[in-house]
């Protein structure tokens, strides 16, 4: 059994990321895992096909507005930027997309925020200094599986 192999590859010429390397399942670059988690935010299932796609030019975020998803806080009091946002984003740079559901894990609790609006818009990276708002009513799960209920990928042929 081999080991997992740490590398670091130069993805936008700014930064580096680190990738691990592990021992493939099958023997095909075509075919990628994403974990539970990346899978549920992506609103994927097993088998789906995905396409991976540069995005070049993601500016820094200046704004973003997020609201929870309402049976996600219900029991929770104190405040949801500080004890989720706030770390969440402060990790790293994230890319975010108006549109976005993502999940953040904290206080033995997992809060689903969907993004209402990015500056700039539609998609930016939130960086250190991106300024996050989270006033305002928690979206209805009903309104959210609606727009999931909408034509996507797996409609399509």
């Amino acid at each position: 059994m081999t080991h997992p192999v740490d590398t670091t590859a130069d993805l936008s010429q700014k930064q580096c990321y680190h990738l691990i390397v592990d021992d493939a399942i099958i023997n095909d670059d075509s075919v990628v895992t994403l974990s539970p988690t990346l899978m549920e935010e992506l609103q994927l299932h097993r088998g789906d096909i995905v396409s991976i796609q540069v995005c070049k030019n993601i500016k820094r975020g200046k704004h973003i507005y997020v609201l929870p998803v309402d049976d996600t806080v219900q029991g929770i009091t104190g405040n949801l930027l500080g004890a989720y946002l706030k770390p969440y984003f402060r990790t790293s740079d994230r890319p975010v997309h108006q549109g976005d559901v993502f999940i953040v894990r904290a206080a033995m609790r997992a809060v689903e925020f969907k993004v209402i609006e990015t500056t700039p818009s539609p998609y930016c990276t939130v960086v250190q200094d991106t300024v996050i708002h989270c006033e305002g009513d928690s979206i209805k799960r009903e309104e959210e599986e609606i727009s999931l209920n909408e034509i996507g990928y797996d409609d399509i042929g």
